[in-house]
């Protein structure tokens, strides 16, 4: 398990920054769940609906985003899918590069502590949130990337 120390990251509607300690005190469980995610995905299509059934269904007990890192992806095109959900801006791509991250649809869940507790494909996050949030231990921590190349100019 790592541990994120700092990451800062945007809000779409306002540029301020927000970082991991904040989405974590935001959700009485303290665990936040963080789906990398752009606008020009097919893979982040797929998996939408999933995405916004888990944020309506945990919303209270824990604090689910989504997480643009793609240098193409500006506010605007962001906001024009009109997620009802928090959609964050990884503009330097430090989640990106911290987790050597490559593709879209990777979740992280971190818990209370900050700590990297699953790390893998989306479809992977519901059962793992549960398990934490029956305080068990998480059976899958890791799994195969797979999704849509994040587009990056470094």
């Amino acid at each position: 398990m790592r541990k994120l120390l700092w990451l800062c990251l945007f809000r779409v509607a306002t540029a301020d920054p927000i970082d991991l300690k904040q989405l974590s005190s935001r959700s009485p469980s303290g665990l936040v769940c963080c789906t990398v995610w752009c606008s020009h995905c097919a893979s982040c299509r797929k998996v939408e609906p999933e995405l916004l059934r888990l944020y309506s269904d945990m919303q209270g007990k824990v604090t689910v985003v989504a997480i643009d890192a793609n240098d193409n992806d500006d506010a605007q095109s962001i906001a024009a899918y009109a997620l009802p959900m928090p959609v964050l801006m990884d503009p330097r791509g430090g989640l990106a590069d911290r987790y050597k991250i490559d593709v879209t649809t990777t979740t992280l869940i971190f818990d209370s502590q900050q700590t990297l507790r699953y790390f893998g494909q989306f479809q992977g996050a519901r059962k793992a949130l549960q398990e934490l949030l029956d305080n068990r231990p998480v059976t899958i921590f890791v799994t195969p990337l797979q999704g849509c190349t994040i587009i990056r100019h470094r």
